[in-house]
């Protein structure tokens, strides 16, 4: 009689250890969580280097910035670092058709402008047009949370130096001979 175990002992020892395994994937969770929602070292250096500049810059200008003072932080920490900061509000993600992925610095709703000889993406300053969603909603039916719009041409710095007329995308003037100015040879 002094051999057998009672039946209770059993169950209370198996109950131990699944609390036990329960409260170490808990404690796991809780670790996980909250190395993902601390605002880490590498997370404000990141941010810094996106509130550094003036553009629009792709994960690897900023990889860039931060690996001349932090050459130990990788391309992937600056890339996952960016995402969450996008995800939490404190950045905005812009994602262009044909066109690396960007990060910008200003969070609220605005427009932006991209010049299509070099490539600048610009913040436009006007009003966000909050009515075009319920436009949309109105008449398709879809539920809008946001909409952004990028507009496409030539910056001033561009058309400074070289004039629209010599763009090669741009249509070219043909003229007849009722069309040419008045006093100028153009045949030589």
């Amino acid at each position: 009689m002094g051999g057998a175990k009672p039946v209770f002992d059993d169950v209370a020892a198996a109950t131990t250890q699944r609390w036990s395994r329960v409260s170490i994937v808990l404690d796991y969770q809780l670790e996980m969580s909250t190395r993902m929602t601390r605002n880490t070292v590498q997370r404000q250096i990141v941010l810094a280097a996106l509130r550094g500049f003036d553009s629009h810059p792709t994960v690897d200008d900023i990889y860039q910035e931060i690996h001349l003072s932090h050459p130990t932080i990788s391309k992937a920490t600056v890339y996952r670092n960016l995402r969450w900061l996008a995800d939490r509000g404190d950045a905005r993600q812009v994602a262009l058709p044909g066109d690396e992925e960007r990060y910008d610095r200003l969070t609220s709703q605005h427009y932006h402008f991209q010049c299509r000889r070099c490539g600048t993406l610009f913040d436009v300053e006007m009003d966000y047009l909050q009515h075009i969603d319920a436009q949309v909603e109105q008449q398709s039916g879809f539920k809008v949370d946001e909409h952004e719009v990028v507009f496409r041409g030539v910056c001033p710095h561009c058309d400074r130096e070289e004039p629209r007329h010599s763009d090669p995308l741009a249509p070219q003037a043909t003229f007849q001979d009722e069309d040419k100015p008045k006093g100028e040879d153009h045949e030589q």
